[in-house]
């Protein structure tokens, strides 16, 4: 992408970006106002260049969530263009990506750092989008860790949000974007699980567990409870305080109760594993052991591991 803006060949950019989210041009023509169908097949075979026309190609990079500081290489001429300054410096002396945690707090005040106002009508393209963008995050976690994602995994929820808050859609659409804006939030606090932000991932893991509950879709609210019981497994291993052991067995029994009729092994035996750290930490033995040996993991142990979608 970097080099096709450098060499301000825009019918790449945006080819490079149909291609990583699998819009079609009908699609990618819905989701960004003021465009078409026949637009983006025009710039895509060059034969309309929008790098002229600012408010389209703003209009683009906005919708898309590209930041501003993105667009330097089309400004330079250099694919490596950056912004120079001390954070610029930071990051390359520690070769990864280091968020100040002071963004975590800021982005998670009232989730209002959106990019860009809401459209005025969701359809079947926002939602996809979303959904590529939720995929993107999931297949980078394990390259790069949650510290580096969590920044722009929260302005993906928070973008959801604003659509589900503000824009009008069908009931089908409601529905998925209620799903797709769950999912980003349970990845966003798993991001920030996994960073030691306790406290936002609290926050995220309610807000989002709030939007479970609405879409009623078990699977996801399997998932959601099954974390929250981690974090406070988590919590009650580092405090001492058996409170939070009692708080994750009441989430695994809403995992339990979300899944109940979820034909997935793997689900089963996640939630059977949070019952019995959380028995373990208040030394219940024989909870421990029934949690341990429940249908769920002895199905699992033998039909083989198998890794949830969701983190």
């Amino acid at each position: 992408m970097r080099q096709a803006l450098a060499r301000v060949d825009l019918a790449a950019v945006v080819s490079i970006f149909r291609a990583a989210t699998g819009l079609s041009q009908a699609e990618l023509g819905n989701l960004v106002e003021g465009w078409s169908q026949s637009l983006v097949c025009l710039i895509e075979q060059g034969k309309r260049d929008v790098v002229y026309d600012i408010r389209r190609l703003l209009a683009f990079t906005d919708t898309v969530g590209m930041p501003r500081p993105a667009l330097l290489p089309l400004i330079l001429g250099d694919p490596d263009a950056i912004l120079e300054g001390e954070d610029t410096v930071a990051l390359q002396e520690a070769g990864t990506v280091d968020i100040d945690r002071r963004l975590f707090n800021t982005l998670a005040a009232g989730f209002a750092a959106a990019a860009v106002l809401p459209p005025a009508r969701v359809d079947r393209a926002h939602v996809r989008y979303l959904q590529a963008g939720l995929a993107q995050l999931r297949t980078q976690d394990g390259l790069v860790g949650g510290g580096a994602l969590l920044p722009e995994s929260l302005r993906q929820f928070t973008q959801a949000r604003a659509m589900l808050d503000e824009s009008d859609y069908t009931e089908a659409v409601g529905r998925e974007l209620l799903i797709v804006a769950a999912d980003l939030g349970l990845q966003s606090a798993w991001f920030a699980f996994d960073t030691n932000d306790q406290p936002l991932a609290r926050r995220l893991y309610e807000d989002a567990a709030l939007l479970a509950d609405n879409a009623e879709d078990s699977q996801l609210r399997g998932h959601m409870y099954a974390n929250m019981a981690q974090q406070c497994t988590h919590l009650a291993l580092h405090t001492g305080r058996q409170g939070f052991a009692r708080e994750a067995l009441r989430f695994a029994d809403r995992a339990a109760d979300a899944a109940r009729h979820e034909p997935s092994p793997a689900l089963h035996s996640l939630i059977s594993m949070r019952r019995s750290l959380a028995h373990a930490h208040l030394g219940d033995e024989a909870a421990f052991r029934s949690a341990r040996r429940s249908p769920c993991t002895r199905r699992r142990a033998r039909r083989g591991s198998v890794r949830p979608a969701r983190p």
